[in-house]
């Protein structure tokens, strides 16, 4: 299952479903942003890093980018409690995926192929 929800800062995509994420403080390792990021977001804790879904470099303009990875987590606990910086959370199953409304594309991108990775690793 993944962790999803709808944040408040997209106020004209009210329907649509991000992954906990955030960028990293100075000085902060990868992992230890990660723990960081969701616990703030979810109140969940990171029990293991699985595996490095996907490394994307996102150029927001000519000056600036963001380098967006995404990891698959399993955490100690299922209990979800929101920052108040969102709406709603779930916990989705993978064949529910591909149905849903996404922020972005990208993050489409990046789940929908999780899914069909997961597919071909179940036939």
């Amino acid at each position: 299952r993944s962790m999803m929800y709808k944040p408040l800062r997209y106020q004209d995509l009210a329907e649509a479903w991000d992954i906990p994420g955030g960028r990293l403080e100075i000085g902060e390792d990868l992992e230890t942003g990660l723990e960081r990021e969701v616990r703030e977001e979810t109140g969940l804790r990171i029990k293991e890093i699985k595996d490095v879904l996907e490394i994307k470099t996102v150029f927001k303009s000519k000056e600036d980018h963001i380098v967006r990875i995404t990891y698959i987590c399993s955490t100690y606990n299922e209990q979800i409690t929101l920052s108040g910086e969102h709406t709603t959370a779930s916990w989705i199953k993978r064949q529910e995926l591909p149905g849903l409304q996404y922020k972005d594309d990208l993050l489409k991108e990046t789940l929908l192929k999780y899914c069909k990775r997961k597919k071909r690793e179940t036939e």
